[in-house]
């Protein structure tokens, strides 16, 4: 893509992937024969990148050329920088590309724990819901479920009241305790989480990406 090239031309003046280049090919005695122990890399590094002509020929065009005595050396040196510079942009782009993968994958992992979590503490606080409704439903000697419907209508409550949410206690002991056991025994609350299948969607698509 434009942006891959973009970066692969940046490179090319990039003084760290130079004294790269210069490492890997062990250039150092080429470039400077007559160096001390006062030499600083700095100062060869800077001769180097004086060798090294990059100009531009447009958007997506230009030219590496250096200036040398053996036309042999200077092609190989060339052919060389290119293709060194080209490896090291793919490896970066990889590895970002990576790292992008590993940060979503990281993401969604976290979102899908912290769902699990919240929706294990949201149960177990049902539980106490109706743990606490039992001992009303007990004081008040519901045993069965209670029509809320005929009671409102039969003491003519307000409508506002009406229109409330029915208590718990209304369940009665015995629907309350069922529901505590079907909470307390339940294996897995995924089924139960809105999102969580559309995250491990996602979650095995970054997985199964391969960069090469």
């Amino acid at each position: 893509t434009e942006a891959a090239f973009s970066t692969f031309k940046n490179n090319l003046s990039s003084r760290s992937l130079q004294k790269k280049f210069i490492e890997k090919y062990d250039l150092l005695d080429i470039l400077a024969p007559n160096r001390t122990s006062e030499t600083r890399d700095i100062e060869i590094l800077e001769g180097f990148s004086k060798m090294i002509k990059i100009e531009s020929k447009g958007d997506l065009n230009f030219s590496v050329s250096t200036e040398s005595g053996d036309p042999e050396f200077a092609a190989k040196l060339v052919n060389d920088y290119v293709s060194f510079f080209d490896l090291e942009t793919v490896r970066a782009l990889v590895s970002d590309a990576r790292n992008s993968i590993e940060e979503k994958i990281m993401d969604i992992e976290y979102k899908i724990d912290s769902k699990r979590q919240m929706t294990k503490l949201r149960r177990e606080d049902q539980v106490l819901r109706y743990q606490e409704a039992i001992t009303i439903a007990r004081a008040l000697g519901i045993k069965k479920r209670v029509d809320a419907t005929n009671i409102i209508q039969n003491t003519q409550m307000n409508v506002d009241i009406a229109t409330a949410s029915t208590p718990l206690y209304y369940l009665g002991i015995e629907a309350l305790n069922a529901e505590i056991k079907i909470l307390q025994n339940r294996k897995s609350d995924d089924p139960f989480i809105t999102g969580l299948r559309d995250l491990q969607e996602t979650l095995a698509l970054l997985h199964s990406f391969k960069i090469e």
